[in-house]
């Protein structure tokens, strides 16, 4: 039972009968944290319960409906996303399948780990890059492994070299 209460994040408990001195070492503590709180020492530990207590947002795969059937794609054979009017395009080996959905919504749909926006049209899979190229002024090819060659804007590519792990 007194191992639960460590399971959920607590610092300190109180046993019954407890005596005045050990309810103010317990309040004392809960003092010392709140202060940790209030000065931003402990914000990562808190994103971290936070992080830890967020279901997953993201799908293992997408439903694709068309006329006759209802297909799946796994999110890791995702390539790219493409914006379509008020469709998305999901881009999978040599198939495109359109799919009901807002860029917005498809970017919180996906795994933030694994792709990332590189346009305000365009989502890639990080996993399918190849390459980075310089283009004009401050914006870059993505060349994925099969060829395709996308716009990364210079909106977006803070957001990408952090993901990928490298400085341009």
């Amino acid at each position: 039972m007194h191992l639960r209460a460590f399971e959920v994040h607590a610092f300190d408990y109180l046993l019954k009968p407890f005596d005045r001195a050990r309810f103010a070492i317990t309040l004392e503590r809960a003092r010392t944290q709140l202060a940790y709180l209030r000065n931003g020492r402990q914000a990562a530990s808190v994103s971290r319960l936070l992080a830890e207590m967020r279901p997953r947002r993201q799908p293992p795969r997408f439903a694709i409906r068309t006329a006759d059937r209802v297909f799946f794609v796994p999110m890791e054979d995702i390539e790219w996303v493409q914006a379509a009017d008020n469709y998305v395009c999901l881009h999978v080996g040599p198939q495109t399948h359109a799919l009901r959905e807002t860029m917005s919504a498809m970017e919180e749909r996906l795994d933030p780990e694994r792709f990332v926006r590189i346009h305000r049209s365009t989502i890639v899979n990080v996993d399918r890059i190849k390459e980075l190229r310089p283009y004009f002024h401050g914006e870059y090819l993505v060349v994925l492994h099969n060829g395709t060659e996308l716009t990364l804007s210079r909106t977006y590519r803070d957001r990408v070299m952090a993901l990928l792990g490298s400085a341009l």
